[in-house]
């Protein structure tokens, strides 16, 4: 059953889903790279003081998962909210897909929590939604984030 005849069974009241090939995006790794992690020939073209912040999206389902979104959030002592909304593209199944947001740690200091959450906005339908989301903490130091 597609996404779509899904979509349209449960508007009609009457799901039986046996067999159904859905995606199933699954947020693994998530990754922090600043200037120090950066090699000398893309150092010139982000400023120092911009971490990149990669997530690392698998689909694990049978289903091509459509194109959609992620959300980056950043959470700490001076900051709770949005960092980016990124377009993400479609996945195969079986495949993944790397997104990364940038985040400006100019005047941060401290321990901070970065969750990325894949099809942030439910936009697609899936095997499960309780796995789009992962999380890492770190600390921002200067011009350097490192995990703890």
């Amino acid at each position: 059953m597609s996404s779509s005849e899904l979509n349209e069974a449960a508007i009609g009241g009457e799901l039986k889903v046996t067999d159904a090939q859905l995606p199933d995006l699954v947020v693994g790794l998530i990754k922090v790279r600043d200037a120090h992690g950066r090699p000398a020939d893309e150092d010139a073209e982000i400023v120092p003081y911009v971490a990149e912040l990669t997530a690392i999206l698998h689909n694990h389902g049978d289903a091509l998962a459509d194109e959609t979104t992620t959300r980056v959030w950043v959470r700490g002592a001076d900051i709770d909210r949005e960092q980016r909304v990124i377009y993400t593209p479609v996945v195969p199944p079986g495949e993944e897909i790397e997104v990364t947001a940038l985040w400006d740690i100019r005047d941060r200091r401290g321990e901070y929590v970065i969750t990325a959450t894949a099809d942030a906005f439910g936009q697609i339908t899936e095997i499960r939604k309780d796995n789009n989301s992962a999380s890492i903490h770190v600390v921002v130091r200067d011009t350097r984030v490192d995990l703890i």
